[in-house]
């Protein structure tokens, strides 16, 4: 009888090695270490990482702004750190809640998804903290950052990521890197008083319609009238200040905002809108495909 079954074992037909060819099975340590590599730093980064999709919706947001930054800068001098990388850094920082810049460019010389996001080579040198920091008081008090906050919403309402027929607005208190000494009275004073402060009190505010949550202890009563607290329009700002709240959370302790980081009001603000910036980026590239 004639089987079709397959042999399930095969003679090895080549020349066996000798002993002294033979390789252990644990593997060898390279001791030489290799001179010439052909990869880039995209090739070690993790393909289905959101980081990647962040510096795509930061790199076309910068582009737009390539002819502010050919503004700013003079034709001819010494090279200093790219404008794009200054603010890149910054958004690493509020993404990673990074410490300072300090250890930042320390990261940047051995974390390769780091590296990528500013597209710094692998063989390139990271520049000094203090070169960094420097630079980045510099574009600081520039219009930068409010100029890539706008981007970044020019570019979300353009996906239909933004709402229009609901705007709410809200505050946080953070704290303040200065000293009580550099406190300054404001120059208004309305009230007869003579403390030099403006007082908004028993002061008609008819546009304005407050949507602060109720308080329902026996002890405290709240200032929220009937009529605005039964209305559907105060329901759907409590439903979205939970959402803000989100954001201020995010804000305070991931991005570092808490107390801040900088000195001067324009740099403060200048990094709010950068922070913010780092926050929006992140919303968007959940919204997108990896």
């Amino acid at each position: 009888m004639n089987s079709a079954r397959p042999e399930l074992w095969e003679p090895w037909e080549g020349n066996l090695p000798r002993h002294d060819q033979l390789v252990p099975m644990g593997g060898k340590v390279q001791s030489l270490p290799t001179v010439f590599c052909v990869a880039t730093v995209e090739d070690r980064v993790p393909r289905v990482r959101r980081l990647r999709t962040i510096k795509k919706l930061a790199d076309k947001c910068l582009k737009v702004m390539h002819a502010q930054f050919e503004a700013i800068y003079a034709p001819s001098g010494r090279p200093s750190v790219p404008p794009e990388r200054l603010l890149k850094g910054q958004l690493l920082i509020a993404l990673f809640s990074i410490r300072c810049e300090r250890q930042l460019c320390e990261q940047l010389e051995y974390n390769l998804s780091y590296r990528s996001f500013p597209d710094t080579d692998l063989v390139e040198p990271v520049c000094y903290p203090t070169s960094f920091t420097q630079n980045r008081d510099w574009i600081l008090s520039t219009d930068a950052a409010p100029e890539l906050l706008k981007q970044v919403m020019v570019l979300a309402r353009g996906k239909r990521l933004m709402r229009q027929d609901h705007f709410p607005v809200d505050g946080s208190f953070i704290n303040a890197c200065a000293s009580h000494k550099s406190f300054r009275p404001n120059d208004v004073d309305d009230d007869a008083d003579n403390n030099r402060w403006s007082s908004f009190k028993r002061q008609n505010r008819s546009a304005v319609i407050p949507h602060v949550a109720l308080s329902e202890s026996a002890i405290r009563h709240s200032a929220v009238a009937d009529e605005v607290s039964s209305s559907p329009e105060y329901r759907a700002s409590l439903f979205v200040w939970r959402r803000i709240e989100q954001i201020f959370g995010w804000i305070r302790e991931v991005s570092g905002f808490r107390p801040t980081r900088y000195r001067g009001e324009f740099k403060v603000r200048s990094h709010g809108h950068l922070v913010a910036t780092a926050y929006n980026l992140l919303r968007i590239a959940m919204f997108l495909p990896a």
